[in-house]
């Protein structure tokens, strides 16, 4: 046993040095387990408040509708809008206004007395978990206006643009709006 402590003794600064060492090595582990543990943390805290926008099309005899439900568990807030039209091009919202105001004729669409529900502006609005917003709704007798939407809606494409809440962009949400073109069958 003395000879063990004695060995101690001489090689003290040896071991000192070996013990800080193995300190040190056990610090940096720990730094960067820590460091994957607080990455994953977020990656985590992100896809847990992660939206997922959809469009739902309304079109009924006597009503006509556009809006964005959010299916995810986060918010989506819509940081831009773009709608391509058939021989009108693309642009934000107020294509939408443009392309019903070029192709009305006189059925009287750009008169925003006659919308039930018209979002204006769009962009920057939070839609939450859960809820959706009416972009466009029209409710009334079957009549030309309602005929005409349909017809002016068939020929859109709309792409929304938006992020969560970490301001984070998600997957555009685009889709045409042909399904207002077709024949109108109604039981």
């Amino acid at each position: 046993m003395n000879d063990i402590l004695t060995w101690v003794g001489e090689h003290q600064g040896i071991l000192s040095l070996g013990v800080s060492a193995l300190s040190f090595l056990t610090a940096a582990a720990a730094i960067v387990v820590s460091v994957q543990i607080e990455r994953r943390g977020r990656k985590f805290n992100q896809n847990s408040v992660k939206p997922l926008l959809s469009f739902e099309l309304v079109d009924l005899p006597h009503r006509v509708a556009v809006k964005i439900r959010n299916d995810g568990v986060g918010v989506g807030i819509i940081t831009d809008v773009r709608i391509f039209t058939a021989g009108i091009g693309g642009g934000s919202w107020n294509v939408l206004l443009n392309a019903i105001e070029a192709m009305d004729g006189e059925k009287q669409l750009s008169n925003r007395g006659i919308w039930k529900r018209y979002q204006q502006p769009i962009k920057g609005i939070a839609i939450a978990p859960g809820a959706e917003r009416f972009l466009i709704e029209l409710e009334n007798k079957p009549s030309e206006q309602t005929a005409a939407l349909r017809q002016i809606l068939g020929k859109l494409e709309m792409e929304i643009i938006y992020t969560d809440i970490y301001d984070k962009p998600q997957k555009h949400l685009i889709s045409d709006f042909q399904y207002f073109d077709r024949a109108e069958i109604y039981f």
